[in-house]
């Protein structure tokens, strides 16, 4: 069994589960994921996800609306799979 970063975006202060929108074997390409999406979900030029921020940024997007993304390290196997990417639990 592998585990594999995982990359969570949730729309709103109080969203518990998110929608995962990336998930990878490396570190350094999941945080390039985040800060793409950050940029894309809030307009900016430059952004870097840094040890500061830990596995969490929460922000405010285009909308005015609280953002949050999450990184997070999760066992990927079968059942990740048909559970996150199929919804079969």
């Amino acid at each position: 069994m592998e585990k594999v970063y995982v990359l969570r975006y949730m729309n709103g202060e109080k969203s518990v589960v998110g929608k995962i929108i990336g998930f990878s074997e490396k570190y350094d390409e999941i945080i390039t994921a985040g800060e793409r999406a950050y940029k894309e979900l809030t307009g900016e030029k430059k952004f870097y996800w840094t040890s500061d921020h830990g596995n969490i940024v929460r922000f405010y997007g285009k909308n005015g609306k609280i953002l949050t993304l999450q990184i997070s390290k999760e066992k990927f196997d079968s059942d990740w799979v048909m559970n996150h990417m199929f919804g079969v639990k």
